[in-house]
This record gives structure tokens, C-alpha cells and sequence, in this order.
């Protein structure tokens, strides 16, 4: 008998534990990956590209944020000087010239593909354009949104 209700004891405690949960997170890109049947080495020269944009303008970005400040500045000063104003209005347009180009980006990127994969390309810009009508449909109840597990076989390849 008491054997039964220790069984029985351990049963609702288990009852009363939350049960474990494993998250399992899709690899990066995986839709990409998978629309383009890119390699992991090229989604890694990928994220590369981007990492060396934002590397190679972190430096122009304190500027500018150091040029707005300046500006801002002599803005809320009691009698702003135009010649200062206007000199830092053009030191923060040359610098926003700076900034890396997503054209050398974009072309940085192509380089990764080879020419399948750029074809492939064509069909996903004309899916972006479609994005805004196809979001909308989803909030009128016209289409079902597609599942976030659809790229699960790709979990931890």
C-alpha cells in the first residue's frame, strides 16, 4: 500500500512539472540557402560582405553622429551662425557619400553566385514586389501565411 502511494505521489508531481522544452533554431539563411541551393561556404562569403560594409562604415557613422551633434548644437545655440551651419551641412553630405554603396555591395554579393543562382534571383525580386499585396491578403483572411517550420529539415545541416 505504500508503495502505491508513493507511486502515486511521484505521478502528480510529475503531473505538476512543465514538461521540458528543446528550441531548435533554423540555421541562418536557411530560405535563402534553399531558394538559391547555396552552399554553407557561400552563405558564409555572404554574411562576409555584409560584415566588412558594416565594418568599413562603422567609422564614417561616429563621424556623422559627431557632425550632428556639432549641428544640432550650434542649431539651439541663442544666435546659430549660417557658415558654420552651412559648413557642417556640407561635411555631413560628403560623409553620407562615404558610406560604402549598396551598389558595391550588390556587386560584391553577385560575385559570391554563380550564374544558376543570379538567375534564380528574378524569381525572388518579383516575390518582393508581391510582399505588400500578399501581407495584406493575410490580414483579409484570403490566404494562410506560410508555416515558420517549412525549412526545418534544414535544423542543424
Amino acid at each position: 500500500m505504500l508503495r502505491s502511494l508513493s507511486l502515486f505521489a511521484v505521478a502528480l508531481l510529475a503531473l505538476g512539472q512543465p514538461a521540458s522544452r528543446v528550441y531548435v533554431y533554423p540555421t541562418p539563411y536557411a530560405a535563402l540557402k534553399e531558394a538559391l541551393a547555396l552552399s554553407d561556404a557561400q552563405v558564409q562569403q555572404l554574411m562576409e560582405v555584409q560584415r566588412s560594409r558594416q565594418t568599413a562604415n562603422q567609422a564614417v557613422y561616429q563621424q556623422i553622429a559627431a557632425r550632428q551633434k556639432q549641428l544640432t548644437e550650434t542649431m539651439n545655440s541663442g544666435n546659430p551662425d549660417a557658415f558654420t551651419v552651412g559648413q557642417l551641412e556640407i561635411e555631413l553630405a560628403d560623409l553620407r557619400k562615404q558610406v560604402a554603396s549598396t551598389a558595391a555591395l550588390h556587386d560584391q554579393a553577385l560575385a559570391v553566385l554563380d550564374s544558376a543562382q543570379r538567375a534564380k534571383l528574378a524569381d525572388l525580386q518579383n516575390a518582393l514586389k508581391l510582399q505588400p499585396a500578399a501581407q495584406q491578403a493575410v490580414g483579409m483572411g484570403l490566404i494562410q501565411p506560410p508555416s515558420q517550420t517549412q525549412f526545418s529539415d534544414d535544423i542543424g545541416n
